[in-house]
């Protein structure tokens, strides 16, 4: 009985710990916009699904000719310019486009050319980039079109499973793993880049990640103090390494002016508090004593 709650420990572990390299495996911060979407294909091997069998969500590499629709597209044995297209609906921002090839055929992926609004972003001369029947390409760049092309090795069919075309979600950019500075507004910033039209105030353009000159604070909310001209400031903290003439460090914010008539009402103020104190204690005592 031991040995038995033994190995339902070990196979729970062991689930659990796929499941959570699964997840961080994964950028959930991307879509896949392609699923579904208008496409075309220059010719069909008589096994062949039509182009959608790459866009279909099916990420399946093993080729299954009873599955219906199929889920691989093969060009024709005798296509001399074959190619595969899916038409996005709308120019994106294109972070990662990534292809699975058919399993133990992944060598028909030799001479593949793949781009975006004719701008090629991957060529193949060979299959030994590969694994597991997947290639991910890096983008980083806008298009609406992505196009796939064979220019040799003609005698192999053009195969492939499945095609994903990845966007970052809103707040997100680069691969999906970095996130948006303060856009102003609260817009989403460039997917490719991260730059902002506008930041909110405090924040330092093109990012809005840092604070602009004369802010501080993690929310770059706070206003700088009377730095000295030649002083170091930190966005940080606010601290100055030397304050202007009569502001005391480190922030430089509180201090007596020196000007004239701000030395004038600094002084001038606890004197004639003083003075009305001291009318009122000798008003009191005159009345006690009849003065």
């Amino acid at each position: 009985m031991m040995a038995g709650r033994v190995r339902v420990a070990i196979y729970s572990l062991c689930l659990f710990t796929e499941i959570l390299i699964l997840c961080v495996g994964r950028n959930i911060h991307m879509t896949n916009i392609a699923l579904n979407k208008r496409c075309d294909i220059s010719s069909r091997y008589v096994s062949s699904g039509n182009c959608s069998a790459a866009i279909n969500g099916n990420t399946n590499t093993i080729f299954n000719m009873n599955s219906n629709p199929p889920n691989c597209i093969h060009t024709a044995v005798n296509d001399l310019s074959p190619f595969w297209w899916v038409d996005l609906g709308q120019e994106v921002a294109i972070s990662v486009i990534t292809i699975y090839g058919r399993n133990e055929y992944i060598h028909r992926m030799t001479c593949v050319n793949v781009s975006v609004d004719g701008n090629v972003v991957k060529r193949f001369p060979d299959s030994n980039e590969w694994s597991n029947d997947k290639y991910s390409i890096t983008v980083f760049r806008r298009g609406q079109v992505v196009n796939i092309t064979k220019d040799c090795d003609l005698e192999e069919t053009m195969n492939i499973c499945e095609v994903q075309v990845w966007v970052c979600d809103d707040g997100w950019y680069d691969d999906c793993s970095k996130s948006c500075g303060q856009c102003d507004n609260n817009m989403s910033c460039d997917k490719v880049n991260g730059t902002c039209a506008s930041c909110q105030t405090g924040f330092h353009p093109p990012l809005c990640q840092e604070c602009a000159d004369g802010y501080y604070e993690t929310t770059c909310s706070q206003t700088l103090g009377k730095c000295g001209s030649n002083s170091v400031c930190n966005n940080s903290t606010g601290t100055c390494t030397s304050c202007q003439t009569g502001f005391n460090s480190p922030l430089c914010k509180a201090g007596m002016s020196y000007d004239n008539d701000k030395e004038t009402v600094s002084v001038a103020g606890p004197v004639a508090g003083a003075a009305v104190v001291c009318a009122v204690v000798f008003f009191i005592i005159g009345a006690i004593f009849g003065w």
